[in-house]
């Protein structure tokens, strides 16, 4: 579990997760299909309950994970490591959220606490973020956070039967540790 504040945690996702994030899945489908393919395939409470079992799969492998998002005590959406490939010690974060919480800065904040725990926790080297080029709400994520665009990858992804373009984001153990050396510095400075 990552607390970001009394009002804001990350948990590792469960059974008793599943009916509020169908919930979630069936109405805003629309809205979450736009970037991806996989609201097509979640029709049913068991097509979510199938998710909660590769995650726990996941972490029992130490492949990654998948933690909901609460925020002022409701589910709001999902993040985590798609996979962790630690022969190059690196990462890859997937996420989504409710069309109703967009705008607020949650998602940028979620996923900044996974950043810093891949990096800071794990002893990653790096964590990868891919977004459809089109996606500019989604991209202004890892733009916020301080991810370099390493630009368009060469291999476009299907999306719904067509070809689309993804950028690549990354972030460095390196530079994330500038950041926050930068961040701390004015923080201190404030006071």
């Amino acid at each position: 579990m990552l607390k970001i504040d009394p009002h804001f945690e990350l948990v590792p996702i469960a059974n008793h997760h599943v009916r509020p994030l169908f919930h979630i899945i069936d109405h805003d489908r629309h809205y979450l299909r736009q970037w991806q393919n996989w609201p097509d395939y979640i029709r049913t409470l068991d097509d979510v309950r199938a998710i909660v079992r590769r995650s726990d799969e996941k972490r029992a492998t130490n492949n990654g994970f998948d933690l909901v998002i609460l925020y002022q005590g409701e589910i709001v959406g999902k993040i985590g490591l798609v996979y962790v490939a630690w022969g190059d010690s690196r990462t890859e974060i997937g996420y989504w959220l409710a069309k109703e919480y967009q705008g607020k800065g949650i998602m940028t904040r979620a996923c900044r606490a996974v950043t810093d725990y891949a990096l800071t926790e794990m002893g990653l080297e790096g964590v990868h973020v891919r977004v459809a080029v089109g996606n500019m709400g989604s991209r202004a994520i890892p733009e916020r956070i301080g991810f370099a665009n390493t630009g368009v990858l060469p291999n476009k992804t299907w999306l719904h039967g067509q070809r689309i373009q993804e950028v690549l984001y990354i972030m460095t153990i390196e530079k994330w540790r500038r950041i926050n050396a930068i961040e701390e510095s004015i923080s201190g400075n404030s006071g």
